[in-house]
């Protein structure tokens, strides 16, 4: 192939593989959006997740077609445009303005999805929103609605005593996701909400009581790093005997060796930034149980080697 053919060549797929990347710089056209909100909706994780990326390109002159998806019958995607909306929009007076419009809509998921949003950019319009926040959360519809609803409740304080029922009656559909909830409902101080709370309180207390004697040294960096070390001798003390001939099975023992060097790393890592107990009594609990059956998952074989030495 001559120089001229070779450089033509080059050029020409070039081209090719850069019109795609080029046009995709520009941004989703019109069509595209109600596509693409579809699969941002997807129940496929690997679809969904794409979308998302995919929406990032959005731009300003997407805007018209995510105000024409706010008229979508699946309230899915009508949540997902505002949310996009918000995104695309970008400036902040601009995007209240907006969504302070949107809070006139006719329709529930419209007006439900501007008051989260309204609450994401500027919490202390929060005592006027309250009436469409307590819909969203009765109405749990998408579900996530009624998630970022509750939470943004936790800016209002006792104020919100209003919401404390729907609160409640959420926390009940929603078991799996409670201590979200239950913060909450914390956060708003009112009897009624310090009430409902109480049984998961004393839940937690039992699990707590249960699992204290492995969490007076798990909670402590010193505590942790000198279990690690005492099992790193037995596992080095054990190796040596092993030299010698003695016939211990010496190796279960960095099973715990390796799990609890990962638990001091974690405690010299962490900030605490979970200030709410129950949310640590919900996590403290099965990690606890969890650092119990690794270290027996260790120790057991060892012992058994180490009383059969001999034989």
């Amino acid at each position: 192939m001559s120089n001229k053919k070779a450089t033509f060549f080059t050029i020409w797929i070039l081209f090719l593989v850069s019109t795609p990347c080029c046009y995709a710089l520009k941004g989703t056209r019109y069509d595209n959006v109600p596509a693409l909100l579809k699969a941002m909706s997807s129940k496929d994780p690997k679809v969904s997740r794409k979308a998302y990326d995919d929406a990032q390109k959005l731009e300003k002159s997407d805007i018209p077609a995510l105000f024409k998806e706010l008229e979508n019958e699946d309230p899915s995607i009508c949540a997902i445009a505002i949310d996009r909306l918000v995104r695309t929009i970008n400036e902040k007076e601009e995007t209240i303005t907006v969504l302070k419009n949107l809070l006139k809509s006719e329709r529930k998921v419209v007006r439900q999805g501007a008051a989260i949003g309204l609450m994401d950019i500027d919490p202390s319009l929060g005592k006027g929103l309250m009436p469409i926040l307590i819909e969203a959360i009765k109405d749990g519809l998408p579900e996530w609605y009624e998630m970022k609803a509750v939470t943004a409740l936790d800016h209002i304080g006792p104020e919100a005593k209003d919401a404390v029922p729907a609160i409640i009656e959420a926390m009940k559909r929603h078991p799996d996701s409670g201590f979200v909830y239950r913060a909450t409902l914390r956060f708003i101080g009112t009897p009624e909400a310090l009430e409902a709370t109480k049984p998961y309180e004393r839940e937690r207390a039992r699990r707590k009581k249960l699992v204290k004697p492995i969490s007076m040294f798990a909670d402590s960096t010193i505590g942790s790093s000198l279990i690690t070390a005492a099992f790193l001798g037995l596992f080095l003390w054990s190796r040596s005997r092993r030299k010698k001939g003695d016939k211990i099975i010496c190796w279960p023992l960095l099973i715990p060796v390796f799990f609890w060097g990962i638990f001091v790393l974690d405690s010299l890592l962490d900030e605490p930034s979970m200030n709410d107990p129950l949310l640590q009594g919900l996590y403290g609990f099965q990690i606890y149980i969890g650092l119990f059956i690794i270290t027996l998952a260790g120790l057991i074989p060892w012992l058994a080697g180490l009383l059969w030495r001999k034989r």
